[in-house]
């Protein structure tokens, strides 16, 4: 081997590293040329396409094209709730609204009228698990301290000690 590729070695490395990257940007380029391997930046502009608002905004602009399929979700959950409300699959019908009123909604006294109802008549459901700590949440999102005190005291009746969730309404409850 000639004394110049054992003394320079690390140069011929970089070279076939940079042309290797190279490679893969160019196979993976997209229409405009620019690297199309930023999933955040895709999942952006596919976020920016589903919330686009009317093209005639005025005083009141439309809602957005995912607050418009959390409403039709929710009625749609509502409807099948209506229809057999106490059947197993009401609780998660009810689950589900709450968290569409909580995710998408930004609707935490929708979320609290579902979940208190889910927890009331399906005590043993097992989605509760879950609800109990977004349900806290919600209510300190409202201010309104008593009911949060509240949940969280249920939360410690309803956890065992050792769990996260008893762990956090001790914490808060202190």
């Amino acid at each position: 081997m000639p004394e110049f590729v054992r003394r320079d070695w690390y140069l011929y490395v970089a070279f076939v590293v940079a042309l290797g990257a190279g490679a893969v940007a160019y196979l993976f380029a997209g229409k405009d040329g620019a690297a199309s391997t930023d999933l955040a930046g895709q999942e952006m502009r596919d976020l920016a396409e589903r919330t686009k608002v009317s093209d005639n905004p005025g005083p009141f602009t439309a809602l957005t094209t995912v607050e418009q399929e959390a409403k039709a979700d929710i009625a749609g959950y509502q409807e099948k709730f209506d229809a057999a409300p106490n059947s197993e699959e009401a609780a998660l019908m009810l689950e589900r609204m709450g968290q569409l009123h909580y995710a998408k909604l930004m609707d935490p006294k929708g979320a609290i009228t579902n979940w208190e109802l889910l927890i009331q008549r399906f005590p043993d459901y097992e989605g509760i698990k879950k609800i109990y700590p977004m349900l806290a949440a919600c209510y300190e999102q409202l201010k309104d301290d008593t009911s949060a005190r509240a949940v969280y005291q249920r939360m410690l009746n309803y956890y065992p000690e050792d769990s996260q969730e008893h762990l956090l309404a001790k914490q808060k409850l202190e």
